[in-house]
């Protein structure tokens, strides 16, 4: 049931639009926030980042108000890619801090920012990205389950995650690919080939955010971020993959000029 009602929030919040939209991802947004730092409980000052972190979104959300300058956005993307992956090769205990809240919000909050972009692209809202993003990268997670489940023989990386198949991964790049297919005769903004590229590109950076929690999830020694949906796990773990895909799709989207 908890399921159900988070994806008929998050798909309302899509369709809807306007200020629903930005909202609810500002609470999901500083959920996903909070549940990563539960997962590194060492880190201090919790109120300081979830402030900081809120702070930063507004800024994002003033978009919606002020159309920023796309500069502002691929400033970030490279700091999101930077710090992704300064944090896989740092040691933990070499950071401090500021380092700790810094790559918090940016890993955490940034991306959601991203999302107000694309949603806002053209000065009025649209769905066809976002939704797209959602599409794309559950159906992604259902087809590499499914198939996993009945092919999987070669895992992956067996030491983060070790129910990842290369089959698996193989059957849900198809499937992902195939829903963009369809995607596209409902949304004309991109030609077919660009959807079946975005579905790509959704689906690999996908693939790459859910590891990298993984990483940090084996780090702390726990299965789920958080119990806010009891079966399913918590708010990082739904969006996990969504964090890495959406800067992906911005500078994607950039290349073929669509801002």
């Amino acid at each position: 049931m908890s399921a159900v009602v988070f994806v008929g929030i998050i798909a309302s919040a899509t369709f809807i639009g306007g200020y629903y939209f930005v909202i609810v991802f500002a609470v999901v947004a500083l959920v996903v926030l909070f549940e990563y730092l539960n997962l590194n409980s060492h880190i201090s000052g919790r109120v300081v980042v979830l402030v900081f972190g809120g702070l930063t979104y507004a800024v994002f959300a003033a978009d919606y108000f002020f159309s920023l300058d796309n500069a502002l956005y691929f400033t970030l993307i490279p700091m999101v890619l930077f710090f992704f992956l300064k944090e896989l090769s740092q040691p933990e205990k070499n950071r401090n801090l500021t380092q700790h809240t810094v790559f918090a919000v940016v890993y955490t909050i940034v991306p959601f920012g991203f999302l107000l972009k694309l949603a806002f692209t053209s000065g009025n809202y649209s769905y066809a990205f976002p939704l797209a993003i959602l599409v794309f990268v559950w159906l992604y997670d259902a087809g590499a389950y499914i198939v996993g489940s009945l092919l999987g023989k070669h895992k992956m990386f067996p030491n983060i995650s070790p129910n990842k198949s290369w089959e698996g991964t193989i059957g849900g790049l198809i499937i992902s690919m195939l829903s963009a297919i369809i995607y596209a005769q409902f949304f004309d903004i991109l030609n077919l080939f660009q959807w079946i590229i975005y579905a790509l590109i959704v689906s690999l950076s996908g693939l790459y955010g859910d590891l990298f929690e993984s990483v940090l999830k084996r780090r702390s020694g726990v299965k789920d971020s958080g119990t806010i949906m009891p079966g399913h796990g918590g708010m990082l773990d739904r969006f996990d993959s969504f964090l890495l895909a959406v800067p992906a799709v911005l500078v994607y989207l950039e290349v073929l000029k669509i801002f």
